[in-house]
């Protein structure tokens, strides 16, 4: 599965020191990077003596905005905090970090062009097993003309609530006209700049619970939790379908490729252990009819 995703990373520090404080009591910003969510997350250093008593405020292109804290801490005589934000635009941000203890204020500055990719990101898994008819989503942020074509065939589709806080949006095929066994969809859409943003990938209906002898498809059994727990097990019971590969995908599911070698029947069985002092539990289990 291919996802246009956003990448952007700045590495620029400043350090500037607090109106009347000695040279080893500096307050120092760093902008860390923006994830996938298109926020862009700054690292703001003070001394640890300080604590709690520097107030932050930022001021996007000399407006200010508020902002999200997304982790923090302290050590080495220094206290950290990182916030994150999304910019309202596009192009050239000037961000201005005021910190202010008492009546001492410091502020810095700092600039960067934002200019995120765009995200078109199916949400499910490539070559899914369904085993049943299900909505198809898909989640869209900076694009526009939104394209679904499942088997070459154009499918309609509706946004399933407004715009989020992150700028994204959902797309749903609410009933897709699927075939028995590997069905190819197709996404495109338009991007801020003209440009045309294209992911290719499938899904495996199940019609009946019936699969083709010599068809593999993935089978989404759980998520990485954890040291503690959830954690899952998948047990096979029959010859007709076999386990050919066991993945974690990068948001972290947990994914076994299975194959259908002969004809007969199979019955898969999910388990969940919730926490490691608990018994595992059965979770869902069905029965494939391999043809």
């Amino acid at each position: 599965m291919k996802i246009c995703a956003l990448i952007l990373s700045f590495s620029f520090l400043l350090s500037i020191q607090i109106s009347g404080q000695e040279p080893n009591q500096d307050l120092s910003i760093k902008i860390l990077s923006t994830d996938s969510d298109a926020r862009v997350i700054l690292e703001i250093e003070y001394p640890q003596e300080h604590g709690g008593n520097v107030n932050i405020k930022l001021f996007d292109n000399g407006k200010e905005i508020t902002f999200e804290p997304v982790g923090g801490g302290f050590g080495g005589g220094v206290e950290q905090k990182d916030i994150s934000f999304i910019p309202a635009t596009f192009g050239k941000h000037v961000i201005k970090v005021v910190g202010r203890e008492g009546n001492k204020t410091t502020q810095a500055s700092i600039e960067f062009d934002y200019r995120p990719r765009p995200l078109l990101e199916p949400l499910w898994t490539e070559d899914e097993l369904f085993l049943q008819l299900r909505s198809l989503t898909v989640k869209e942020r900076y694009v526009d003309s939104l394209s679904i074509r499942i088997n070459g065939k154009t499918a309609m589709y509706k946004y399933w609530k407004d715009m989020s806080d992150d700028f994204s949006r959902t797309a749903v095929v609410v009933e897709p006209e699927l075939q028995s066994g590997l069905n190819r969809v197709e996404l495109s859409a338009v991007t801020y700049d003209g440009k045309t943003a294209r992911v290719n990938t499938s899904c495996y209906y199940a019609k009946d619970s019936v699969v083709a002898k010599g068809d593999s498809f993935n089978l989404v059994y759980g998520e990485v939790g954890t040291k503690s727990g959830p954690f899952y097990s998948v047990k096979i019971e029959g010859s007709a379908v076999k386990e050919t590969a066991d993945i974690v995908l990068e948001n972290g599911k947990l994914v076994k490729t299975l194959k259908g070698v002969r004809q007969g029947q199979a019955t898969i069985r999910i388990f969940k252990k919730p926490h490691f002092l608990e018994s595992e539990r059965l979770e869902r289990s069905f029965t494939l009819t391999v043809r």
